[in-house]
């Protein structure tokens, strides 16, 4: 019994000292990491996007695999969340990203989506912690600034009137007082600021020194006397084109003779009451005096660009005389009137001016046609149109009604039917405004869209005319998406080269894509986060990648239809490296015919736009002529073809040039000119010479029968008037009678 105690009690010791001197390794976490958020104020009962930017700062260069960030109270409560390349789980308070890769030395952006509470918060910190364990062990928690208070201060009604080539006045509203701040520049980084430090609810600040014909950036921000703050997201707007200054020398014959100069100026005023609004152009009357006598009057509907005689004038050279004109042909819109009285001694004097706002029509925006430098963007299978994150979109519309303000609202939501009818637009957290001015050359107006974040918005315009009338009408939508990437199993890889190589159809092979003719470098290098921006016209493609230290890649062949954003992510594999020490070198890359990576448009839609008319009847309409009328009913009986397009379509007439060649006695084609008037559609055919036949639309009426969204805009039509096809674009012949005669 004795031996057996000791043994047992040897067998006690052993394990003791096993214990002591056996350890289990240490497993090392992250070593250190900082956190930031943006934006650091939201309003209360709100739902909106913070975005997290989270860096690795770890000493040992450790890879971060899992990150969890934590609200700070229930007034913060957690519906969602994503970034690129990571998946995602969410509970109401916490949101845990895993499965992606953030290497040592590098930071990325985490979107949260929260929905705040009915009460104000001082600022809060949210709790970021990041993992190099799957499960979240030995986890690290952030430094830096992540707090964000809930406050009752909004901004709304934010507008952008009284657009110059060298000026604009931004206005907008809050619900407590607050001072005043716009940040503008060319760009979403902003770099001037215009202040005004009085604690109002209205708000008021004019930007002056501006460049013309240029989009510029802005957000509004507001902060109330506890220092709460509000801002909007980044906004556009873009300037007039400089007006055109004609400097008119008269040149005078002097003689001897000695005359006492007439020093006297003329008189004139219009008597005509224009207050309020008109259906048509009235007949407007005034009256001019001089002391020696009245010469001429005319008048101005342009502000003073362009004069006019009157259509009467009572007595030419009397020292008093009244004369009455009728504007001739003026659409909707308000029209700036002056009228000009000359005596014989050549003074002049023109009247102060007066506003007459034509009103016959609701202000009503008809096509619109996106663009990225000379790139023309078609919508696909949904209506969307397919954009990168970055990445500025010029829009061009048409307008009837005459309208004085035409402002773009994106909005990740659509608009419900009572919201629409009421044509008021609010601008909550998280939404954009982009405004549009107009062309007083062509009457087009233009803006600038351009959005940060990846998502799908909805464009709605919203026009207001001179009689206050207000329209809204959805533009569709606009699917933003991120950016191609460039990385390897070791993080994103910054730097890359990456080069398009185009193929050329007349010598039959591929050469380096001249990107600058479309406003882009190539080659360009990847940023920071390995991202790359590409829009490509329609043709045929394949990519070629490198980098420093890793196989260069190629991808597939690739054929566009259109033209799209380019977005696919391309993973490089490190090269074997020798050396000694410290000193490495990189092999060559001997590898032969290695399978170019697959070419993947991530997000890209189908060519075909789904309108809803396809397998539907027409219905019957007329189109009034300058003598005849046109008549629905008269291009039944064979295959049809109508095409919706504008005459200051770039592309309009090389599109008529084809219908014209595919003219015959088998089909027939109409052209309709959507809110353009007849005598310009006149005009435009007969400079043109297109033997087709061409009708003016100038109300733009048959632009919601048929969904006309972009141009051209083309309808193909069955015997019977039955809609077979919906075409985009500009259409070759072969397209053409393919879908006519098919």
């Amino acid at each position: 019994m004795p031996a057996k105690k000791a043994k047992f009690l040897r067998l006690i010791f052993l394990f003791a000292f096993l214990l002591l001197v056996v350890r289990t390794p240490e497993v090392r976490a992250i070593s250190a990491c900082t956190a930031t958020v943006s934006p650091t104020a939201v309003g209360t009962s709100t739902s909106t996007t913070l975005t997290f930017s989270v860096s690795n700062d770890d000493d040992q260069g450790g890879n971060v695999i899992w990150v969890k960030i934590t609200a700070p109270s229930g007034d913060y409560l957690i519906t969602g969340g994503s970034a690129s390349d990571w998946s995602t789980s969410a509970s109401s308070s916490q949101i845990i990203f895993e499965n992606g890769n953030l290497s040592a030395s590098s930071s990325q952006s985490f979107s949260v989506n929260i929905t705040t509470g009915s009460s104000a918060v001082s600022a809060s910190a949210f709790t970021v912690e990041i993992s190099d364990s799957a499960g979240g062990g030995n986890a690290a928690t952030c430094s830096g600034s992540t707090s964000v208070s809930i406050i009752s201060l909004a901004i709304s009604s934010v507008s952008v009137s009284e657009i110059g080539n060298s000026s604009v006045k931004i206005t907008w509203t809050t619900n407590e007082q607050a001072n005043s701040a716009v940040q503008y520049g060319t760009s979403a980084s902003y770099g001037s600021t215009n202040t005004d430090s009085s604690q109002v609810t209205s708000h008021s600040i004019e930007i002056t020194s501006l460049s013309a014909n240029t989009t510029y950036h802005y957000k509004v921000q507001s902060t109330d006397a506890n220092n709460n703050m509000a801002e909007t997201s980044d906004n556009t707007f873009v300037t007039a084109k400089a007006s055109t200054t004609v400097t008119v020398t008269t040149t005078t014959t002097t003689t001897v003779t000695k005359t006492v100069a007439d020093v006297t100026v003329p008189a004139i005023s219009i008597t005509t009451n224009l207050k309020g609004t008109f259906t048509e152009a009235p007949s407007i009357f005034g009256k001019a005096s001089d002391d020696v006598g009245v010469s001429k009057v005319e008048y101005s509907l342009d502000n003073g660009r362009n004069w006019l005689p009157v259509d009467e004038l009572s007595a030419i050279g009397a020292k008093t005389a009244t004369f009455e004109f009728t504007p001739t042909g003026p659409s909707d819109g308000n029209y700036k009137i002056y009228a000009r009285v000359v005596d014989p001694s050549g003074n002049q004097t023109t009247s102060k001016s007066y506003t007459l706002v034509i009103d016959r029509l609701p202000p009503m925006v008809g096509a619109t046609v996106f663009s990225i430098g000379p790139q023309v963007l078609l919508p696909g299978a949904d209506g969307s149109l397919l954009v990168l994150a970055g990445v500025d979109q010029r829009i061009t519309l048409s307008s009837v009604g005459g309208a004085i303000t035409i402002d773009l609202v994106s909005r990740q939501k659509v608009l419900s039917e009572t919201s629409l009818s009421e044509g008021e637009i609010e601008l909550k957290e998280g939404e954009k405004l982009f405004s549009l001015v107009k062309n007083p050359d062509n009457g087009l107006w233009n803006g600038t869209l351009s959005f940060t974040k990846p998502g799908i918005y909805q464009i709605e315009a919203r026009s207001i005319d001179g009689a206050k009338n207000k329209t809204l009408k959805s533009l569709g939508s606009v699917m933003v998406l991120p950016d191609g990437k460039i990385y390897a199993d070791d993080g994103s890889l910054e730097n890359a080269e990456i080069v398009v190589y185009f193929f050329e159809p007349i010598s039959q092979k591929f050469v380096v894509w001249e990107g600058k003719s479309f406003g882009q470098e190539n080659p360009q290098r990847s940023g920071k986060d390995g991202e790359y921006k590409l829009f490509l016209p329609s043709g045929k493609y394949y990519l070629e990648i490198k980098v420093n230290g890793y196989k260069k890649e190629r991808s597939e062949i690739f054929e566009l239809g259109k033209s799209l954003p380019i977005n696919s992510s391309f993973k490089l594999k490190k090269l074997k490296q020798l050396g000694v020490g410290k000193i490495k070198f990189n092999l060559p890359d001997i590898s032969f015919a290695r399978k170019p990576q697959t070419f993947i448009l991530s997000g890209i839609l189908a060519d075909v736009p789904e309108t809803g008319l396809k397998g539907s009847e027409i219905s019957y309409f007329t189109l009034q002529g300058e003598r005849e009328v046109f008549k629905s009913t008269s291009i039944l009986g064979k295959p049809a073809l109508i095409t919706f397009i504008n005459t200051w379509l770039p592309q309009a007439s090389s599109q008529l040039a084809i219908l014209g060649q595919i003219k015959n006695e088998n089909i027939n084609l109409l052209v309709i000119v959507p809110q353009e008037s007849n005598s310009k559609v006149y005009i435009f055919s007969q400079v043109g010479a297109y033997d087709l036949p061409v009708w003016a639309d100038p109300d733009g009426k048959l632009i919601e029968p048929f969904n006309v969204r972009t141009l051209p805009t083309h309808v193909f039509l069955n015997r019977k008037g039955v809609v077979k096809e919906v075409k985009l674009g500009v259409l070759g012949r072969d397209e053409i009678l393919k879908n006519l005669l098919n």
